[in-house]
């Protein structure tokens, strides 16, 4: 019965190790999607500073309507992407807690296989010595026997 249960463990264990590794992948992938995400939106926030303070100058300057005008169609434009932005950095950041609860939870349980297997084994070799240790006292018991 120990040989049968203890191949077991080492199964569930590299079961779960492997589950481990797929859902590394995809926390790596997430983490990476969400870190770009963030690039981007950053990216998007200086350049509507930059063309703010553009329009700023533009409008202090004797400069004609229309060249205030496409600064402002550019800002705008800026802003509804930065909204988009704001949206994937919201959905990555949910997608990357969950990614990360389910590594977590997987790690744990992977620690937990690993002591149950080497509770197991340390079973198996209790059993071991102490059948070891009948069969001595029976053959020390034989030789007294025998002796006397």
């Amino acid at each position: 019965m120990s040989r049968k249960t203890k191949p077991i463990w080492e199964i569930l264990c590299l079961k779960n190790e492997n589950e481990v590794k797929k859902i590394k992948l995809v926390f790596d992938q997430v983490r990476l999607k969400k870190d770009q995400a963030l690039a981007r939106k950053l990216k998007l926030e200086t350049m509507l500073e930059e063309y703010s303070y553009k329009l700023q100058e533009v409008l202090k300057t004797p400069k004609t309507k229309h060249q205030s005008s496409v600064y402002r169609q550019f800002i705008v434009q800026v802003q509804k992407l930065l909204v988009f932005a704001n949206d994937d950095v919201v959905k990555l950041t949910e997608s990357f807690e969950t990614v990360n609860r389910k590594l977590i939870e997987a790690q744990n349980e992977k620690l937990k296989l690993e002591k149950l297997a080497e509770k197991q084994a340390a079973k198996v070799v209790h059993r071991e010595e102490k059948l070891n240790a009948k069969e001595r006292d029976a053959m020390n018991i034989l030789k007294y026997n025998i002796n006397h």
